[in-house]
């Protein structure tokens, strides 16, 4: 946030920080002020939050839909890969539920394997949101296939991304990465 305002740093500290220890590197990023991290499983959030991570968490691939209640028990947002996946989820929250779940929309730009691929199904996604009463629509995001080798299908791939995203409101989080 001191390099862009308004901005926020959300480290990617799966698959062990790429060996360097994921919970040693968030707890050392937790202390200079990290604010959002993200990791890659269920498993990978929930190690951090018994190791003291308090800071929000995203998984960015999706979860199997009847892990859900883990996820909202351990107050971690999950990606929605489409509204099948939302509606299978959604299926299996506990009824007695009053906790908060943060969603983040994966839109897929060219990876061509999770996401909406269009405004109609990001649109339809944001209204089923919407009308569920714990359900936020926190983020939306895209993964650059290959950002650092070829230059016109990264621009390509942001174009189609920032189209679906003006489309309609914005999340407090929109995001694009890769590794």
């Amino acid at each position: 946030t001191k390099l862009q305002p308004n901005k926020t740093m959300m480290p990617v500290v799966k698959a062990n920080a790429y060996g360097l220890g994921s919970i040693q590197i968030a707890q050392h990023l937790s202390q200079l002020g990290a604010e959002f991290f993200c990791v890659a499983t269920l498993d990978e959030a929930i190690e951090l939050r018994m190791h003291g991570i308090k800071e929000k968490i995203l998984i960015l691939s999706s979860i199997p839909p009847d892990a859900i209640n883990k996820a909202i028990q351990h107050r971690v947002a999950v990606t929605v890969p489409s509204r099948a996946w939302l509606e299978a989820a959604t299926a299996e929250i506990d009824e007695d539920n009053e906790k908060t779940l943060w969603l983040h929309i994966k839109v897929d730009t060219g990876m061509n394997r999770l996401g909406v691929k269009d405004i109609e199904a990001y649109h339809d996604i944001i209204n089923f949101i919407h009308a569920h009463e714990n359900l936020v629509f926190e983020g939306a995001f895209s993964h650059f296939h290959s950002a650092d080798e070829d230059n016109d299908s990264a621009h390509l791939q942001y174009e189609r991304f920032e189209e679906i995203i003006e489309s309609t409101e914005h999340p407090t989080y929109i995001h694009m990465q890769n590794s």
